[in-house]
């Protein structure tokens, strides 16, 4: 099957051949599910008929396997190698679009729809599934004209759909790890499998990740019975277990309601004294008509201990300073928001805890260049545009940009309103401003040095395209 022919989601059945509690084989599980790829999920440990089929006693063999009806197979798989081999598209299609966008949550998908339906050639980068946060939600409850509410994945899928309906690529497993700094109107960005991509215009959507929890015992069990986020393809691991939730925002609200139709017992774990400040009213009366649903405030896990899977977690109370050990089959942790932007460090300048700043951060109250009136922190004498950083042409939008409402209608509607700027910085700004930055070699966008290539590229731009 050609990998890139064409943009229907893949039909091709095949079975993930695994154990339950490996880090590696949750992690296809999850890619797998969230870009609604066919298959039949098999725990090696139970199934001997596909556990020979899939190498038992086969020297060398690794889990997690693939298996293909054609007989094919793939063992433990990255990301790209199995999109490639089950037909969803990992290369763009085209050499120069007029505008990519980096990150398919809420915020990209609405950029996506409104720049393809408005003529403009537009590709959408995602580097692990279609819905980002928002696709993993179990429910919203409170987006504009859905009165039962809608799962994050139907939110996505159908726009997703819609947005392909009007012409817009989208290329998953392959992502940007570095630019061109001598390239403007079009700009070009090399991508991890060696390509490379022209763009005339940019939106950053990439979206924020879970913080990571501090703690004894996490990092070593991640995958392994401690997952960052929750889904629907993990929650049938734990029925009539008890699981434990860290977070005290609606994610972890939604994730508390939705795991109680299939768990015995679950606890939210707070460490502030309330839930009232962080969480919607909605979801906490819901929690509280769930009688296996429990809330513990002021405390903190301390550790989580097992061998092969999680067992147990230490719990501390933080009123009491005492440290309770209890039993746990699973620990979702939902807290802080971190944004995805440590690979754009050196290209556009982000605020003190990583957000793209964009607009009037950029400039108000920010000393200007030695003997010309901008901002030393845009490169141009015209003012940046709403939701534009510091890179001319590139706007972030949703929740990776500095200031924004973390909420999946407001992603929504910026993504919506970044066309309409493009269209503005196309017609009125490109190839004035292109002019002026080819003026500008040494001009940094971030912090004052030029911008580099990535390591495999130094030596030669060529190497991009071997």
């Amino acid at each position: 099957m050609n990998p890139n022919a064409g943009s229907e989601r893949s039909q091709t059945k095949l079975w993930l051949v695994g154990q339950q509690h490996d880090k590696n084989t949750h992690d296809l599980r999850e890619f797998l599910s969230r870009n609604r790829v066919p298959f039949e999920w098999v725990d090696v440990e139970h199934d001997a008929v596909l556990r020979f089929g899939a190498g038992e006693h086969t020297p060398g063999a690794k889990y997690p396997v693939c298996l293909f009806p054609d007989g094919s197979r793939l063992e433990s798989p990255s990301y790209r190698a199995l999109a490639d081999k089950v037909g969803l598209r990992t290369r763009p299609s085209q050499v120069t679009y007029d505008l990519a966008i980096y990150g398919a949550g809420p915020a990209g998908l609405a950029a996506a729809l409104y720049g393809a339906s408005e003529g403009l050639r537009t590709v959408v980068f995602e580097r692990d599934a279609i819905g980002g946060q928002a696709g993993t939600s179990s429910r919203i409850e409170n987006y504009l004209g859905f009165a039962q509410g809608v799962s994050g994945a139907e939110l996505v899928e159908r726009a997703h759909e819609q947005a392909q309906r009007f012409g817009a690529e989208f290329v998953i497993a392959n992502e940007g790890v570095g630019v061109d700094p001598t390239a403007h109107a079009p700009y070009r960005m090399f991508l991890a499998d060696g390509s490379e991509v022209k763009f005339h215009a940019a939106v950053i959507a990439v979206g924020v990740t879970y913080r990571l929890l501090d703690a004894p015992g996490i990092a070593a069990l991640t995958g392994r019975g401690v997952y960052y986020g929750t889904s629907i393809s993990e929650a049938t691991f734990y029925r009539d277990k008890n699981v434990f939730i860290v977070g005290s925002a609606n994610s972890a609200g939604q994730a508390a309601v939705f795991l109680s139709s299939v768990a015995r017992s679950v606890t939210l774990v707070v460490r502030g004294d309330s839930i009232e400040k962080d969480m919607s009213d909605y979801l906490i009366g819901q929690m509280r008509a769930h009688s296996n649903i429990t809330v513990r405030l002021q405390t903190q896990v301390e550790s989580a201990e097992g061998d092969a899977h999680l067992t147990e977690l230490v719990l501390r109370d933080s009123a009491t300073g005492m440290s309770e050990r209890v039993s746990a089959d699973g620990l979702f942790i939902l807290i802080g928001q971190q944004p995805a932007t440590e690979w754009l460090r050196d290209l556009i300048r982000r605020d003190v805890r990583g957000f793209l700043m964009t607009g009037s951060e950029l400039t108000a109250g920010i000393e200007a260049v030695p003997g010309t009136t901008r901002s030393r922190w845009w490169p141009l004498e015209r003012d940046p545009l709403p939701f534009e950083t510091s890179v001319p042409g590139v706007f972030a939008v949703g929740d990776v940009r500095s200031g924004s409402t973390k909420r999946v209608a407001t992603a929504v509607g910026e993504g919506a309103t970044a066309v309409r700027l493009v269209h503005e910085y196309l017609a009125a700004h490109a190839v004035a401003d292109a002019a002026v930055l080819e003026a500008q070699p040494g001009h940094s966008h971030a912090d004052g040095a030029s911008v580099d290539l990535p390591p495999f590229l130094k030596g030669g731009r060529d190497l991009a395209n071997r």
